[in-house]
Parts: C-alpha cells; sequence; structure tokens
C-alpha cells in the first residue's frame, strides 16, 4: 500500500467517525427535548374548609394538550361537556341544594406548565357530619379518565382521583 491510499482510509475513517458522532449527538439531543417539554398532569383532591375540590395540575415543563377525557360515576359516562357532567353528578351524589362549580377543559385544549385547573368544587358539602360521610363514601365511585399529548404528539393518560 502506499503513502495515498493510507491517508485516504485515514480520513475517509475519520469522517465516519465524526458522521457516526453527529448522528448519535443528534438522537441525544432530540431525546432530551422530548423529555423537557413532557408534560405531566396530576389530580389533587383537596377539603378547605368546607369545601371539596377535585383539581388538575400539569407539573411537567411542556403543555399538554388534551385529546379526550372522559368522566364517570359508578362505570356510567357523565357526559361531554362541564353543564351536562354537573347536572349528572350532582343527581348522582344528590347534592342539589350545595353550591357546585365545575369546569373540564375541552378537547384540544392545552395545559400550561404549572397551570391548574378546579375541575369540581362544591361548597359548603362538608360541614354537617352525615352529609359529609355520605358525600366521601358516593365520591369514591367518580373515575376521570384523560389522554392528552406533548407538543411532539407524544401521547399520555391518566386515571384517577385517587381518595386514598
Amino acid at each position: 500500500m502506499d503513502q495515498q491510499l493510507i491517508i485516504s482510509i485515514a480520513a475517509s475513517a475519520i469522517a465516519l467517525c465524526a458522521l457516526v458522532a453527529t448522528i448519535w449527538q443528534a438522537y441525544i439531543t432530540r431525546k432530551h427535548n422530548r423529555l423537557s417539554v413532557r408534560p405531566i398532569l396530576n389530580f389533587n383532591v383537596m377539603t378547605e374548609n368546607s369545601d371539596f375540590v377535585l383539581s388538575l395540575k400539569n407539573t411537567g415543563f411542556g403543555p399538554a394538550i388534551i385529546t379526550d377525557y372522559q368522566i364517570n360515576f359508578n362505570d356510567e359516562s357523565l357526559g361531554d361537556n362541564s353543564d351536562e357532567i354537573a347536572i349528572n353528578l350532582s343527581e348522582e351524589l344528590e347534592i342539589g341544594s350545595y353550591n357546585k362549580r365545575m369546569y373540564f377543559p375541552g378537547k384540544g385544549q392545552a395545559i400550561a406548565p404549572g397551570e391548574f385547573y378546579r375541575l369540581i368544587k362544591i361548597s359548603k358539602i362538608l360541614q354537617d357530619d352525615d352529609d359529609k360521610e355520605k358525600f366521601k363514601n358516593d365520591i369514591l365511585w367518580l373515575e376521570v379518565k384523560i389522554n392528552y399529548e406533548s407538543i411532539y404528539s407524544e401521547k399520555f393518560s391518566i386515571s384517577g382521583p385517587d381518595f386514598g
């Protein structure tokens, strides 16, 4: 082998190594970018004074885009929009006389990082001990399923809340 052939083989090997390193770096960067904007939705169940509050918060670093949701009570759907869900849940829980507010994000709506929504707030439900006990037993039948995705169209879902 002459010297020119050895130099060209070495240059080709170095160029190939540089290409492999560039592809690997692009793969790692893309993976990092996906993780750095991943949304993470969490339910939070609180009792504030005598109020019951169920909220949804995005604790991730990217927006959560709602693709679909389903709210069930005792394995039966409560409806497709906030008004219908509020009426049906009020009937199921027998809380007609209490001040209640419900809001469920619409399909296609984005929840920004750090943003939270009060999905359900029922005021003054936890004052009377009998009502409180009945409500605590009945609310266990509530199940919320939310499908969402990241800005990279990665699909995620959450089901809950866990009243444990």
